[in-house]
């Protein structure tokens, strides 16, 4: 994606990765990003993430971040509101359905080589390091074990391991809550870095990669019209997105 996309008279909604991405770069990329969405009129941020609720609002605090109206967590499986970190039923509820329990993918993996679990701790996933082994080759013999149980893998960064609930992962996850929020797919731009984000770039919305991001994730969106690779580096490549799409106040160069 070489060229400019117009300018929508249209608000907009930022789904976005967290580190590396909206919480990435400098402190001032970050002020200059978010002061940008603050005066951007009618703007509803979601934070979608690989951190559990707890961690992301440590992050949050830390940063600092401003508060988002939904925080889709856990690399898809838990969707809670902004202002008070409750679940939000309609969405979380679909999810649960799906989950066989930890216990029963702690059991399949038990003993599996080269891997171990994380100490995360969230009610619909369970996390492992991978210690030995090349990721491809893991997520293959760990797919063998799954027998007639449901579940998805999704590695990234090389070194994370996350089992999931069957069809859920944060661009299913955000496709559920677009539908809850009756807002059009046109409004929306997804921002990440690693692979566990590719989900959100399959939907189909338009996106952004920022340049720090996972080589494995530029490899697999190359030629995808609707993603824009960005120069800057994490909230800087956010913002410069944002610019791109004319979805800033003042149009598509962020004047």
């Amino acid at each position: 994606m070489t060229e400019k996309q117009s300018t929508r008279d249209a608000p907009l909604i930022l789904a976005t990765d967290l580190d590396g991405t909206f919480a990435g770069g400098t402190s001032l990329a970050r002020r200059d990003l978010q002061e940008a969405i603050r005066c951007s009129p009618a703007a509803t941020l979601i934070y979608v993430t690989g951190r559990s609720v707890p961690a992301t609002r440590e992050i949050i605090a830390e940063a600092p971040l401003p508060q988002p109206d939904l925080l889709i967590a856990d690399v898809g499986t838990t969707v809670v509101r902004g202002d008070d970190f409750q679940p939000l039923r309609e969405v979380q509820g679909t999810i649960e359905d799906l989950w066989p329990g930890a216990d029963t993918v702690r059991h399949l993996f038990r003993d599996f080589p080269g891997i171990e679990e994380q100490e995360v701790r969230a009610p619909n996933r369970v996390s492992y390091w991978l210690r030995e082994g090349a990721m491809e080759e893991t997520l293959t013999h760990m797919t063998e074990r799954l027998d007639d149980e449901r579940l998805d893998l999704i590695g990234s960064a090389g070194v994370y391991i996350d089992v999931l609930p069957p069809g859920v992962n944060k661009g299913s996850t955000l496709l559920r809550v677009l539908d809850w929020l009756d807002v059009p797919g046109a409004d929306v731009v997804v921002a990440g870095d690693t692979l566990n984000d590719l989900a959100l770039f399959e939907t189909g919305l338009r996106g952004v990669v920022v340049s720090n991001c996972e080589a494995g994730l530029r490899d697999r969106l190359a030629n995808r019209k609707h993603v824009y690779f960005a120069r800057g580096e994490g909230a800087a490549g956010v913002h410069e997105g944002l610019q791109f799409f004319g979805c800033l106040q003042g149009g598509a160069d962020g004047e």
